[in-house]
């Protein structure tokens, strides 16, 4: 609840677990900045990516994801540790499977 007071707070969006991050967007993003950073883009909306992070002021790792999609970004506030686990699922979804 602290994170959506905050989102609230500074006018940004909330994500939280009902998003589903669109693969076109996910395959496109190095895995080790989503990681590092903690930046996930979670959908596309009006003409910009709208990237969860726990870090709104993180211009650096906002620039460079709206640099490397070729979209202006919207940052929208996450849970750090819900952010952890679904850029950990976005990554494993992108995994090859064995076949």
């Amino acid at each position: 609840m602290l994170y959506r007071a905050l989102a609230d707070l500074r006018g940004l969006p909330y994500i939280d677990s009902g998003m589903s991050p669109p693969p076109s967007l996910l395959q496109r993003i190095p895995p080790a900045l989503m990681q590092s950073r903690r930046a996930l883009p979670v959908a596309e909306e009006g003409g910009a990516v709208v990237v969860a992070t726990a870090d709104p002021d993180d211009r650096p790792t906002l620039e460079a994801i709206g640099r490397i999609l070729g979209l202006p970004v919207q940052a929208a506030l996450a849970d750090p540790s819900w952010l952890d686990e679904a850029i950990q699922r976005a990554i494993a979804g992108l995994s090859p499977r064995p076949g």
